[in-house]
This record gives C-alpha cells, structure tokens and sequence, in this order.
C-alpha cells in the first residue's frame, strides 16, 4: 500500500483524565466532511492511541518481543452502532442478489437480516472464520489490538473499551473509555506512572486506510498523583 505523500490532518487536540477507576480520552480535528463508508474506492475515518507495553517498543507498531497496545475507534463502526449495519442494497438502492439458499425473505437478499439460518453463510467466508472486522451486529465502535511490528496486528478478544464518535460543524469528537483493571495496559495509568503514547489519525476522503494514515511520534505523559 502507499504511504501517506499528503497531509490533510494537520494537528489533533489529545485530552486524557482518569478517575482511579477508568481512564478516558478525548480526541478532536478538523475534518470537512465526515467518511462513514467503506467500500471500493472509499474508506473510513478513524482514531487510534497506542501504548507501548515493553521498554523501547517502536512507535511504528512495536517490534518483535517489544510489544504494544492500540485502541481504535472507526467511523463506520460508529454509524453501525447508530443506524445498523449497513449492506449493499442500501449502499445500492437499485442493486440485485441472486438466490442465496436458506436465506430468508426472498431476494434482493439483506444483509444480516435475512441470513439468520447458520446454513445460509457459507458465502461470508470472513465472518464465518471469526474475524470481527465483519462483525455485522456490532455494540461498540472501539477495537483493541495489538501488534509486534508490520504485520502482526491482532484482535484482542477480551477488549474492554468502548467509546463514541460524533461529527459536527466540520470537525470530529471522539470520546474513547476504559476501565482500570488489573492487566498490564492499566498498569500504564497508575497516579504517579509516567510513559508514552502514539496518535494515529485516518482521512478517509483522502484515501487514508492501513498504514496509509497520519501518526505522531511517541509523547510522553505522567499521570497525577
């Protein structure tokens, strides 16, 4: 994939607060159009902060052994959360699907609604191998992963953060939350616990997707006492 050659996210404003019992942060930028779709030729806007969970991970997705910790909000999770998932009759008023056995409804057949039979899936090869990118009832707009270098990005399926986006009068807001637990990333937000983290920022009408994304350097930070 091609890298970033253009900027067209110049600055994010970064705000984090932590009760002792959860920890949240609140990231807002300019953005004259909201991206809320994902389809050929069209991407999505998101946000991500990463942690590095060893000493000297790299901040460009950690490395072997130097492990880190994103959490990710997306736009066209968002609007799944907020309006339901959204399938390509809907995308394509006009569109027509041919004959999917055991869906339910007769055609044009809609996506999930009439593939509640397990029979009727075999044609949903990702979702029937797990991968929550396609998810199709989706709760949360928020994803943790992990990752040990290029490559290597991983779901994490005991994920607990969560969040919410909103756009408005060109600019976004998304709020994304967690509770402090025992695990090693809230480790990180202990009082008095100092370490670093990284921004990530996708445009989606400017293509941003992958790696294709705007990103920060590490920036330190200290939690109060």
């Amino acid at each position: 994939m091609p890298t970033l050659t253009t900027a067209t996210v110049t600055s994010i404003s970064v705000q984090g607060v932590t009760d002792g019992a959860r920890v949240a942060w609140r990231f807002s930028w300019a953005d004259a159009h909201p991206a809320m779709e994902t389809e050929t030729g069209r991407f999505s806007d998101a946000v991500g902060i990463q942690f590095p969970m060893a000493p000297d991970a790299p901040y460009l997705m950690g490395g072997p052994g130097l492990p880190v910790r994103s959490i990710y909000w997306k736009a066209l999770w968002q609007r799944d959360v907020d309006e339901g998932f959204v399938d390509v009759t809907t995308l394509y008023p006009n569109a027509w699907s041919d004959l999917y056995w055991f869906a339910e409804g007769g055609a044009p057949a809609r996506v999930p609604a009439s593939f509640k039979d397990v029979r009727s899936r075999p044609w949903f090869v990702p979702l029937s191998a797990g991968n929550p990118v396609s998810e199709q009832h989706r709760s949360t707009p928020v994803e943790e992963i992990t990752a040990e270098g290029f490559g290597s990005l991983t779901h994490v399926p005991d994920g607990v953060a969560d969040g919410r986006g909103a756009w408005q009068e060109g600019a976004w807001g998304v709020v994304i939350h967690r509770p402090i637990t025992n695990d090693a990333l809230s480790g990180l937000f202990a009082p008095g616990k100092a370490s670093t983290f990284a921004v990530a920022v996708w445009d989606g009408d400017a293509g941003n997707a992958g790696g294709r994304k705007h990103h920060s350097l590490w920036v330190e930070y200290e939690v109060e006492k």
